[in-house]
C-alpha cells in the first residue's frame, strides 16, 4: 500500500496486513520493495495491460466507484501537502481511516484481478516485469540533490528557471515504461527529469556514495545495425573505425559521425561509401510492412519512414535494459546500486571499496546477446563532472 521499502502494508483477501509480507500473493498491480521478496514471482496488471491505468483498465460496471474512491484518495494527498505533512518520513496509510482502505483497496484488488485474469500476457512479458522490478527499486533511492550548484551560472535565465522548478520536484528518478512507441523510457512528470537535465545543470547531482560511474555505449545504435546485420563488432571506437574501413583514411571522425547518422537517420538519403558495409534493407528482416516486430519481441505500428528508425532506437534500448538487469542482479547486497539509466547509459552510485567489482560489471555490460559492444567509462564526484576512467582489467 505504499511504495517505501519500510512502509509494510499490505491488502490481502479484503484484509490489511502491517506485518510480515504475506505468502499467498500471486499478483499485484505494480511492483515496489516491499514485495521484493517476491521478485520474479507476481504478476504484475500494470505490465500486462500494456501500463493503461486503473481507471482505464477498470470494469465499466465498477467505474463510478473507482472515480469517486480515487477521488476521495486524492483529496487526502492533497490534504497532506496542505499540512505539510512529509510522505518521505511516514507511510500514508496511517493517516487514512480504516474502513476507506479496505473500500479502496478492495476495488483496486478487483481491477487488478480482472486485467490479470481477462488480459493476455505480451511475447516479452517476463522481460517487461522484470524492469519494471529494477525502475520500481531505482524510484525508492533518494537522490542527493544540490540545488545551490546552480547559482554560479544565475545569470543565465534557464538556470534561474530551472532552479524555481527543482525546489518543486521530488528527487526521485521514476520512469515511465510506456511512454515511447519504441519503449525507451521517459520520465514521469514530477519526478527528477534526469533524462532531459542540461548538461549545464549536471552538477545539482552528488552520489549517496563515493562517486559517480557511468557506462556509455560507444556508437550504440550503429552496433545495433550491424549486429541486427549479421556482421562483427569492431572492437575499437566505432567512429574512427568507419573512418579507417568505410571512409579509407578520406575524412575526420566529426565528419564521418556526421555523414553516417544523416544518411542513417534519412530514410532517402542515400551514401555508396556507406552502404559499400553498412545495409538498412536489413528492416525487412523485421518488419512486415505495417509491424516491427524486434529480438526483444516488442511489436509496433511503423510506416516505411519510420521502420527503420523505430527498430535500432527500440533493440538499443532494450539492450541497455537487458544488460542493466544483468547488473542490477550483480549489485544485490552491495552497497554500490545503479543511481540511474540515461539512454545508452547507466550510471552507478559506486562505494570506493567495492573498486574490485568494476570489472565484472563493465564486463557484464559490454557482452549483450548480440556480441560485444564497447563501452566507455567515466566517473567523478559530480555528475556534471565525470571524467575518462582507465585501469587494468
Amino acid at each position: 500500500m505504499d511504495s517505501k521499502a519500510e512502509c509494510f502494508g499490505y491488502f490481502v483477501e479484503n484484509e490489511l496486513v502491517f506485518d510480515n509480507v504475506p505468502k499467498n500473493l500471486s499478483g499485484t498491480w505494480k511492483y515496489t520493495p516491499s514485495v521484493a521478496s517476491l521478485r520474479g514471482n507476481l504478476d504484475y496488471a500494470y505490465i500486462v495491460s500494456g501500463g493503461k491505468t486503473l481507471e482505464e483498465s477498470c470494469p465499466e460496471h465498477m467505474l463510478e466507484d473507482w472515480v469517486q474512491a480515487e477521488n476521495v484518495m486524492k483529496a487526502f494527498f492533497r490534504s497532506f501537502a496542505h499540512a505539510k505533512v512529509s510522505l518521505d518520513e511516514h507511510c500514508f496509510y496511517d493517516m487514512v481511516p480504516e474502513k476507506f482502505l479496505i473500500q479502496y483497496y478492495g476495488l483496486r484488488n478487483r481491477i487488478t484481478e480482472h486485467v490479470l485474469q481477462s488480459t493476455a500476457r505480451p511475447e516479452n512479458c517476463e522481460f517487461l516485469s522484470s524492469v519494471h522490478e529494477m525502475l520500481a527499486t531505482i524510484a525508492s533511492q533518494k537522490l542527493n540533490v544540490n540545488p545551490n550548484e546552480l547559482k554560479s551560472n544565475f545569470h543565465q535565465l534557464k538556470t534561474r528557471n530551472f532552479f524555481k522548478k527543482i525546489l518543486k520536484i521530488n528527487p526521485y528518478v521514476r520512469y515511465n515504461m510506456f511512454g515511447s512507441k519504441t519503449g525507451r523510457l521517459t520520465n514521469i512528470k514530477g519526478s527528477f527529469p534526469v533524462l532531459t537535465l542540461d548538461t549545464a545543470h549536471r552538477n545539482i547531482l552528488s552520489p549517496t556514495n563515493d562517486l559517480f560511474v557511468e557506462l556509455d555505449y560507444n556508437g550504440a545504435e550503429i552496433r545495433t545495425l550491424l549486429a541486427l546485420s549479421g556482421k562483427d563488432q569492431p572492437k575499437n571506437d566505432i567512429h574512427k573505425w568507419n573512418v579507417e574501413n568505410v571512409a579509407r583514411g578520406f575524412t575526420t571522425r566529426d565528419k564521418m559521425k556526421e555523414r553516417f547518422f544523416a544518411w542513417l537517420y534519412n530514410p532517402k538519403a542515400q551514401d555508396e561509401m556507406i552502404e559499400r558495409y553498412y545495409d538498412k534493407e536489413v528492416v525487412g528482416d523485421f518488419w512486415d510492412g505495417s509491424v516491427i516486430t524486434t529480438p526483444y519481441g516488442r511489436r509496433m505500428d511503423a510506416d516505411a519512414h519510420h521502420s527503420l528508425n523505430y527498430l535500432i532506437q527500440s533493440t538499443t534500448s532494450d539492450m541497455v535494459l537487458e544488460n542493466a538487469l544483468k547488473i542490477f542482479e550483480y549489485l544485490s547486497g552491495k552497497k554500490t546500486k545503479i543511481a540511474f539509466t540515461v539512454h545508452d547509459s547507466i550510471v552507478l552510485d559506486f562505494a570506493a571499496d567495492e573498486e574490485q567489482h568494476l570489472s565484472p560489471i563493465l564486463e557484464l555490460f559490454e557482452e549483450t546477446r548480440f556480441g560485444t559492444f564497447k563501452a566507455n567509462v567515466s566517473g567523478g564526484k559530480k555528475y556534471g563532472n565525470l571524467k575518462e576512467m582507465t585501469w587494468r582489467r
